[in-house]
């Protein structure tokens, strides 16, 4: 055997090792809230991502890199939702700086997928998805993985996967959303947004700590500092840089209001406040 033959797989099996150490950053799998599927009916699922310690995944938005993507492969008949994103956090360097907006430790990103409602009971369906992510720490490395989950089909309703029921259904109850008893108003100020968010009624409420807003638009910089301007029982005003470069029409502020605490005193403790308002107008 030539010393070229040698070296050559010697080289083949070292970028073959640190293509599998890099896959290991980040462990991916489909998981699902219940044991079985009923004809017709959502079902709650979500793919899984473990990260190693300071290793990190994308938010829609990611600031810097890429967002998660899912490409499903499905029976016939079959519909999926989007990813429905969760509350990203601030993710920072080994130096303290800020460098996106995304996820640590495990996360779960959920999907609704639907199955048609003549699906017959008795069988067992097989639902397949390719994820593809950006997983850094100092450095930036692509994943990816070909998962699938199988699930029996039943007439009547399904029992909980006591492995995942839990994690998953807490994914979807902690979604960002929009609440009735507060409004939002939003207006720029030459390079700044001020965004004020008060009680719908003007009454006191509980107003959490700890703010950063996240823009699903970019309209935001990512990577700048965000200050309350002003805070009392009823009503906090926060002031928002805008983005060096951003390309949209920037009519409306959208994104997540994200606190350390949570937005409800009462059930699942809810991270995310979701916005969506005019500029210059309010939203009640």
């Amino acid at each position: 055997m030539s010393f070229r033959s040698v070296f050559l797989g010697l080289a083949a099996l070292l970028v073959s090792i640190s293509a599998a150490s890099a896959q290991s950053q980040v462990r991916a799998s489909l998981v699902a809230a219940e044991l079985s599927i009923q004809p017709g009916q959502p079902v709650q699922v979500a793919l899984r991502l473990d990260h190693d310690p300071h290793w990190h995944t994308y938010w829609i938005e990611a600031g810097t890199g890429y967002p998660t993507s899912i490409t499903w492969t499905l029976p016939e008949g079959w519909t999926a939702s989007d990813i429905l994103w969760p509350t990203p956090s601030v993710v920072r360097d080994t130096n303290g700086a800020i460098t996106g907006n995304g996820y640590e430790k495990v996360a779960y990103l959920p999907v609704i997928l639907t199955p048609p409602a003549d699906l017959a009971p008795g069988a067992s369906v097989t639902l397949r998805a390719y994820a593809e992510w950006l997983m850094c720490k100092e450095v930036c490395i692509p994943g990816e993985a070909n998962l699938s989950l199988t699930l029996p089909v039943r007439a009547e309703a399904p029992t909980t996967d006591p492995r995942h029921d839990a994690d998953v259904n807490r994914a979807f109850a902690q979604l960002p959303r929009e609440l009735p008893h507060l409004s939002a108003e939003a207006a720029r100020d030459g390079d700044t947004i001020v965004l004020h968010i008060a009680g719908a009624d003007g009454s006191s409420i509980h107003l959490p700590n700890e703010l950063w807003f996240f823009a699903s638009d970019a309209l935001v910089q990512f990577d700048r500092p965000q200050s309350e301007r002003s805070r009392d029982g009823t009503s906090v005003t926060l002031a928002l840089p805008v983005a060096e470069a951003y390309f949209g029409d920037g009519e409306r502020l959208v994104g997540v209001l994200r606190t350390a605490g949570s937005w409800t005193t009462e059930g699942e403790p809810l991270p995310g406040l979701a916005i969506d308002v005019p500029l210059g107008s309010s939203r009640r």
